[in-house]
């Protein structure tokens, strides 16, 4: 063998293996380079995930999980990813990983992935505490058909141009040497936080690709970045809003921190909760519910979160604060409790709005009435044990059913029409319901029924208040027929006294003429015995007319047809005045008059009145003094006030009833049914009538009221009193 060939060959040898030891040995180089940046991609890419499910494992917000760890495997670097929560149970994954969470081994580097996924995991700390993991598999793919293509073409090139071995090797291990360099400047500025630096690209080979990739995902982490920051905003701006406070405790359970909105909420400062503990805080006012709190004494000892514990504390008004806290436990990087942290929200309001609708339950439960509620379909919903005691259904009997299944069927259906008309008005409906009970027995309901409204304004249910008077209406028609018995026993009566007066003075007048032409017979031959006997015979004959004629004019009172017309008071009186013009005269009496109101009623009856009470002053007149007799009308009600002898307190309501009299008939002439008869007429005008007196010798006011005006119409006609009746109306 030649040297020339020897040394070419030796040359080829030699360059053959030093080329073969530098592509190897670039090539070594690459795969570590590739190896390590990769582990450290996989690390920040395991931070990364780590710090953006923090928050939603603390809120065990699945969704953003999911959301997230799909978002994560979308660039196809990550072929799989899963959260897990400490205890090992998967909490969300996304990707194609068929290892599961027992299964699950992290590679330590390339030489130990077979499947072509770096399997890595990182753990998710809250303030230093594990709280879960995150597993992930990059794809190294890409990696390693770069690394064979760089091989095989590296070996091609030796075999074929040996000469520009070395030449080839100096530019390839220069240009694998920049791209690598390059990517990882980029990946510890990215480490670093610099979220915006991007590898400049050249080319489309697989270092490209992979420069690519990495821009890609340094793309997709500025994004998760931004996101987290924002929604780190978006939480400090939701907690300045909220109407809940933060607080924090100590592993004694007494508070080290409260936010300051606890003061806005409740009006009590925070410094004087700190270093407390919740059941430091009570007052002996309030009861507490010891079961409840033992509860959640066994919760804080066993170091378990707990929700939505209820209390209340003292306000600085010194009014009850109900309050309602949230908590989970804390724990120090190296697992020990150090205390608990929550939420804490103000639910005074509700609380109270609670105690109301229980008083308000208690009270329509216990109410003496009945309550139904129904739905708009008219279907019973509620009903309260007074509904169940009137009717003897049970609850589960009426609850569904409509109110017609106490139908009597003696309720006429315009009241139901009526009923339903005024409810779909939205107006509340007052009457009365002959209902049937289970057992079948009837009983009378007054019943009221209004819509209930929203608050909207929009009707949502019907609301019936019902109460029992079937006692009430068998007492009515009791004092009905015991009225009606009563109407026709004085309509007896007084038909009996009209009859008897109008008969008895036919008799009268033949006594007193007989008496008379007797006292003519005798002449002077009468004996003065026989004078005073005929004297009193006329005497008695005469009082028993005036007595006959005012139980007619009673009589007449009630008999006669009452005209209702608008009656000019004035001309009344001055009619009245006229009639009694010797009797005034007699006494020089002085009569003030004011001016008086029309009214109505009948006028023939209404003079009758004022003469009979202007009479009464004139003939109950004190001798000593000029009689005085006002008459007139205040606010309605007219007065005939006089200056005469008055009357006693005790007899002031017997003045009014009939043949009772004050004094003698020798004293003062009557027969004491004038008053009587006043009353009479007042009260057939639907008025009232009275008097007032200081006492005897202190005169005395009589006052009465009538109706205003009206048009003309008859009352009554005086029917059914008979032939006498028809007689006196003659």
């Amino acid at each position: 063998m030649k040297f020339r060939t020897k040394t070419v060959l030796g040359v080829a040898v030699i360059e053959a293996v030093l080329l073969t030891i530098l592509v190897l040995s670039t090539l070594g180089i690459m795969q570590r380079t590739a190896e390590q940046e990769l582990l450290h991609r996989a690390e920040t890419t395991g931070k990364l995930l780590a710090a953006a499910s923090r928050d939603a494992l603390l809120a065990w917000d699945f969704a953003t999980l999911d959301s997230i760890a799909q978002e994560a495997t979308s660039s196809g670097r990550l072929r799989y990813v899963r959260f897990m929560e400490k205890d090992g149970r998967v909490l969300a994954q996304y990707g194609d990983a068929t290892a599961g969470p027992v299964g699950f081994i992290a590679d330590d580097g390339l030489k130990t992935v077979d499947d072509g996924v770096l399997d890595q995991h990182a753990e998710i700390l809250v303030a230093g505490v594990p709280y879960g993991r995150v597993q992930f598999g990059l794809d190294i793919d890409s990696v390693t058909a770069a690394t064979a293509y760089m091989r095989g073409w590296a070996f091609g090139i030796s075999a074929v141009e040996m000469v520009l071995v070395a030449l080839f090797s100096l530019l390839l291990g220069l240009y694998l040497t920049r791209q690598l360099a390059s990517l990882r400047d980029a990946s510890q500025r990215l480490a670093q936080g610099d979220m915006t630096y991007r590898i400049p690209v050249k080319g489309s080979d697989e270092l490209a690709e992979t420069a690519r990739a990495f821009n890609t995902m340094a793309d997709r982490l500025q994004s998760f970045y931004g996101d987290l920051a924002e929604r780190e905003a978006r939480f400090r701006q939701y907690s300045e809003v909220n109407s809940d406070w933060y607080w924090e405790t100590d592993r004694d359970e007494r508070y080290v921190f409260i936010s300051d909105s606890f003061e806005s909420i409740t009006g009590r400062s925070p410094a004087t909760l700190l270093g407390k503990r919740r059941w430091d805080l009570g007052s002996t006012e309030m009861e507490v519910d010891a079961e409840l709190w033992q509860g959640h004494l066994e919760d804080l000892s066993a170091h378990r979160a707990f929700r939505d514990f209820k209390y209340w504390i003292e306000a600085d008004n010194g009014r009850p604060c109900w309050l309602k806290e949230s908590g989970v436990p804390r724990f120090d990087d190296e697992g020990h409790f150090i205390g608990y942290r929550g939420t804490g929200a103000d639910i005074t309001a509700a609380m109270e709005s609670a105690h109301r609708m229980h008083m308000l339950t208690r009270a329509v439960e216990q109410s003496p009435v009945s309550v139904v509620i129904t739905d708009l379909d008219r279907r019973i919903q509620y009903v309260n044990p007074k509904f169940l005691d009137a009717t003897g259904y049970g609850a589960q009997e009426v609850i569904g059913q409509m109110p017609s299944i106490l139908k009597s069927g003696r309720t006429d259906d315009t009241v139901y029409q009526d009923l339903w008309a005024t409810l779909e008005r939205g107006e509340q409906w007052r009457g009365e319901f002959v209902n049937r009970r289970k057992d079948g027995s009837l009983y009378w309901e007054q019943a009221t029924i209004q819509p209930i409204r929203n608050l909207e304004g929009r009707i949502t249910n019907y609301l019936g208040i019902k109460l029992d008077i079937t006692d009430r209406k068998r007492a009515e028609d009791k004092l009905g027929h015991l009225l009606d018995e009563l109407k026709r026993s004085n309509q007896d009566l007084e038909q009996f006294a009209y009859v008897a007066s109008h008969d008895l003075k036919q008799p009268l007048r033949q006594i007193s003429s007989f008496a008379t032409l007797l006292e003519r017979r005798l002449g002077d031959q009468a004996s003065d015995e026989v004078r005073d006997y005929l004297g009193f015979l006329n005497d008695g004959a005469k009082r028993m007319q005036a007595l006959v004629g005012d139980l007619l004019d009673y009589s007449r009172v009630s008999h006669r047809p009452l005209h209702n017309d608008s009656v000019a008071m004035d001309e009344v009186l001055s009619a009245a005045l006229v009639l009694l013009n010797a009797a005034m005269a007699d006494g020089a009496a002085v009569i003030e008059r004011q001016p008086l109101p029309n009214v109505q009623g009948d006028r023939s009856q209404l003079e009758r009145l004022l003469q009979n009470l202007v009479g009464n002053a004139l003939k109950y007149r004190d001798p000593a003094r000029t009689p005085i007799i006002r008459i007139g009308c205040d606010d309605g009600v007219f007065f005939v006030a006089d200056n005469g002898i008055g009357i006693a307190a005790d007899q002031a309501d017997r003045v009014f009833m009939i043949f009772q009299r004050l004094h003698s008939a020798q004293a003062y002439e009557g027969t004491g049914i004038g008053l009587a008869i006043c009353r009479k007429i007042v009260e057939r005008h639907g008025g009232r009538i009275w008097l007032s007196s200081a006492g005897e010798g202190q005169g005395t006011t009589f006052f009465f009221t009538l109706p205003g005006p009206a048009a003309h119409h008859v009352v009554d006609s005086g029917a059914g009193l008979g032939q006498a009746g028809a007689q006196q109306q003659a």
